[in-house]
């Protein structure tokens, strides 16, 4: 788990889920030819007592929501409780 990169209030860390680079043919995809990840797995939430979401949960986002950071060789996005659309299951 994350350690180091503590979100606050109602914020989440969400590790991004790489997008796929074959297409469903097996056609290999060009990295500008893939949509943005929309996908990723919670690493850390912030303390507010209204969250929904935990650690290890699985959400999905809208395209254009957080920040995207790198931070120890990983991609993450660090966004608002308000940004997840829904959880998987």
């Amino acid at each position: 788990m994350l350690t180091k990169l503590v979100p606050l209030d109602e914020k989440l860390v969400v590790e991004i889920k790489e997008a796929d680079q074959v297409s469903p043919g097996g056609v290999l995809l060009p990295g500008n030819a893939t949509d943005k990840p929309t996908e990723g797995t919670v690493l850390a939430v912030g303390d507010s007592l209204d969250m929904k979401v935990k650690v290890g949960d699985q959400v999905m986002f809208s395209k254009y929501s957080g920040v995207e950071v790198g931070f120890e060789g990983k991609d993450l996005m660090v966004m608002s409780q308000k940004d997840i659309l829904a959880i998987i299951r």
